[in-house]
C-alpha cells in the first residue's frame, strides 16, 4: 500500500463530493487534522479508520488502498451489498448489536 496514493485518492473523492476535511472528519469520526495528515501521506490509518473513511466517502477500501474498483456484475452486486452489511455489523461493538437488530427488525416490514 502506498500511503501517499491512498491519501490522494481520499482527497480526490472528498473534493468530488464537495466535502471539506472537517465534514469528512465528522462523518468518519476522526479529527480534521488527522484527515489532513492522511491526505498528505504523513500518517497511516488503522483498518477501522480506513473502513470509516470508505463508508463516509461511499467508496471501497480497495479503491482507497489500490485504486481498484470492484467489477459489479448483476450477481456480484448482491454479494457486495451483503458483504458491506456484514462488515458494518462486524465493526459495531457487541454491546450495541442488539440495538441494531431491533432497528433492523422494525424497519424490515417497510422495505419492499
Amino acid at each position: 500500500m502506498d500511503i501517499f496514493e491512498a491519501g490522494k485518492r481520499i482527497k480526490k473523492i472528498r473534493k468530488s463530493l464537495k466535502l471539506t476535511q472537517e465534514q469528512l472528519a465528522e462523518k468518519a469520526g476522526i479529527s480534521a487534522h488527522f484527515v489532513y495528515e492522511i491526505e498528505h501521506g504523513q500518517k497511516t490509518m488503522s483498518l477501522y479508520t480506513l473502513t470509516d473513511i470508505a463508508l463516509a466517502l461511499g467508496t471501497s477500501t480497495d479503491y482507497i488502498l489500490f485504486g481498484r474498483t470492484p467489477d459489479i456484475s448483476s450477481g456480484a452486486r448482491d454479494v457486495m451489498i451483503n458483504d458491506d452489511l456484514s462488515h458494518i455489523i462486524e465493526t459495531v461493538p457487541l454491546s450495541k448489536r442488539d440495538a441494531i437488530k431491533n432497528i433492523v427488525k422494525s424497519v424490515l416490514p417497510y422495505i419492499k
